[in-house]
Parts: C-alpha cells; structure tokens; sequence
C-alpha cells in the first residue's frame, strides 16, 4: 500500500537531501524547527542518551535559505518540493 508511493518518494527525497549534507534526517528536522520563526516551539521525544544528544547537537546546526530551498548545485536531484509534486 505505501511502497512506491508519493509518501515513500518524499521521505526517499527528504533523507537524501539531509545525507548530501552530512545530517541525519532527524537533525535536518530539527535544525529547521529550531531556527524558523514560524514555529514556536519544539517537542523531542529522545528515549536515549544518543538520542538526546543527537536533538540538542541539531540546535547548533544552521541552515541557510540555499539549503532549505535547493539541492546541492553539483548534482541534478531534485529538491523535496519537487520531488513530491
């Protein structure tokens, strides 16, 4: 039912863009979380230290407009927005 679907594809999309630059997705999410003025807050649900550890490191991470709105120049990937419509 999911395989091979638009949300498959997306989640696909959004992992390779936070491997090109060296994050793991839940840094990637994170990072954006933190740092976007539209989001009030953030709610983590670490269950381990590993985890925790990996949430507070995402707070120290920025990520420029570039970054959030397009795929790396030297490749022809798409970005998550245009792989998903």
């Amino acid at each position: 039912r999911y395989l091979e679907s638009e949300n498959e594809r997306a989640i696909n999309a959004y992992c390779e863009l936070a491997e090109r630059r060296n994050l793991t997705p839940t840094e990637l999410a994170l990072s954006w979380c933190y740092h976007n003025e539209l989001v009030a807050s953030t709610i983590i649900g670490a269950t381990s230290m590993e985890q925790l550890v990996e949430n507070l490191k995402a707070y120290d991470i920025r990520l420029d407009e570039v970054e959030v709105d397009s795929s790396a120049d030297d490749d022809d990937t798409p970005t998550i927005l245009e792989e998903i419509s």
